[in-house]
C-alpha cells in the first residue's frame, strides 16, 4: 500500500522513464500504450508507475467514476487491450479529499507486448519500438516455457491438446481435450474449452508437449475433480 509520504513523493515528482500521470481515465489509448512501455521495459529500469487523476502539470484533478468502475476498467485495459496481457497492480488513494489510481507496472517476462505497435519507453514519452528492439526484448523472457508458449501463439497455433491429470502423483489420466488458447501473461494461460466454459491455469503446472497424432501443441496438467 502507497504511504503517505510515497504518495506525495509521487505527485510532486517529474515525468521520467519510469512515471507517467494521466489527467483523466478516459485517456485509455495513451494509459494502455504506457502499460505497454513500462512492461517492455527497453531500459531495464523495472517497470513503471502510471498517476491517474493528476494532470501533466501536476494538478490533482481526481477520478470522476466510481473507485470500483475505474478498477475494472484498468485491469480491462491491461487485460484486453494489450497482447499478451499485461498484470498490473491498482490502488486507489485519496489526496486532499480527491482519489487517484496509482498503477504499477512491472517489467513483464511475457514481453514484448503490443497493440498494434509495440511501445517502449523513452525519456518521460513513450515511441514504437524498432525491428531490432524488438528482437532485444524477445530475447530477454528468461523463461524456455513461456518463449515456447508465446511462439505457439504468435505462430497462430491457438488449438491445443489439453491432457488432464487427477491430482495422485500427476499420473492418472482424466481427460484430453482440444482448447482454444486464448491469453497468456507471465503467471498464466487462459483456455477456452467446449460448451463456452473459461480455464486458466497457472504456467508452473504445465508440462508442454506436442501431439504428434493430431499436429499440433500439447499441454498437460493437474486438475482437481
Amino acid at each position: 500500500m502507497t504511504s503517505p509520504v510515497e504518495l506525495k513523493r509521487l505527485l510532486n515528482a517529474d515525468e521520467s522513464d519510469t512515471l507517467e500521470r494521466k489527467a483523466s481515465i478516459a485517456d485509455e489509448e495513451s494509459i494502455r500504450n504506457t502499460m505497454i512501455a513500462f512492461a517492455n521495459d527497453l531500459a531495464g529500469r523495472g517497470g513503471g508507475t502510471i498517476i491517474i487523476g493528476q494532470g501533466p502539470d501536476k494538478a490533482v484533478v481526481g477520478l470522476r467514476i466510481e473507485s470500483d468502475k475505474a478498477q475494472q476498467k484498468i485491469a480491462n485495459l491491461a487485460r484486453n487491450g494489450c497482447r499478451p496481457a499485461i498484470h498490473v497492480g491498482i490502488e486507489i488513494c485519496e489526496y486532499e479529499a480527491k482519489r487517484l489510481a496509482i498503477v504499477d507496472v512491472r517489467s513483464s517476462a511475457a514481453k514484448p507486448h503490443f497493440r498494434g505497435d509495440c511501445y517502449v519507453r523513452q525519456g518521460s514519452t513513450n515511441r514504437a519500438a524498432t525491428d531490432a528492439e524488438i528482437i532485444v526484448l524477445r530475447s530477454t523472457t528468461a523463461d524456455p516455457k513461456l518463449r515456447q508458449l508465446m511462439k505457439w501463439k504468435d505462430e497462430g497455433q491457438t488449438k491445443l491438446t489439453c491432457v488432464q491429470l487427477q491430482p495422485s502423483g500427476f499420473t492418472k489420466l482424466r481427460s484430453v481435450v482440444v482448447a482454444d488458447f486464448q491469453e497468456i501473461t507471465e503467471t498464466y494461460i487462459v483456455l477456452g474449452y467446449p460448451g463456452a466454459f473459461v480455464l486458466t491455469v497457472p504456467l508452473e503446472e504445465l508440462r508442454l508437449g506436442f501431439d504428434h497424432q493430431n499436429k499440433r501443441p500439447e499441454i498437460t496438467f493437474v486438475r482437481e475433480a
